[in-house]
């Protein structure tokens, strides 16, 4: 098992190669198609082009997964320039004591002494506003 899905990662590896030939800026456009047919198969061998072929058709994309993977790659930018504002600006509430705010003011605190959230000890943040039923 472990040595089939290692070749299947390795098939999708040199499809992903394959596929790079047709965007590749160093080869001429006049190359003719049994050149970069040839190249193609010094990839991926031309027996696993169907089976290959029938995986990338049959995959679902995880348009959900794609865009949360994205945006863990931007975390760092969301994290400097969304920690400033949010050190900013003034929250307000209608109910005194609310716990939401309270835990604003807390982490507004903490982000004003240029600490990280975890730098602060786990039992003084305010877990009642955290709701896990998401």
């Amino acid at each position: 098992m472990q040595n089939a899905m290692q070749d299947v990662a390795n098939y999708l590896q040199s499809a992903g190669q394959v596929l790079s030939l047709f965007t590749d800026n160093l080869m001429p456009d006049d190359v003719p198609f049994t050149a970069v047919k040839e190249q193609a198969f010094n990839l991926l061998e031309p027996e696993q082009f169907p089976v290959v072929a029938d995986y990338l058709r049959n995959i679902a994309f995880d348009k959900i997964r794609f865009e949360w993977a994205y945006y863990t790659q931007l975390s760092r930018q969301f994290k400097t320039n969304l920690r400033h504002l949010f050190c900013e600006l003034d929250f307000a509430g209608r109910v005194e004591d609310a716990p939401l705010l309270e835990a604003t003011n807390f982490f507004q605190d903490l982000l004003r002494q240029g600490k990280s959230p975890r730098q602060a000890k786990f039992l003084l943040f305010l877990t009642e506003v955290i709701h896990t039923d998401c």
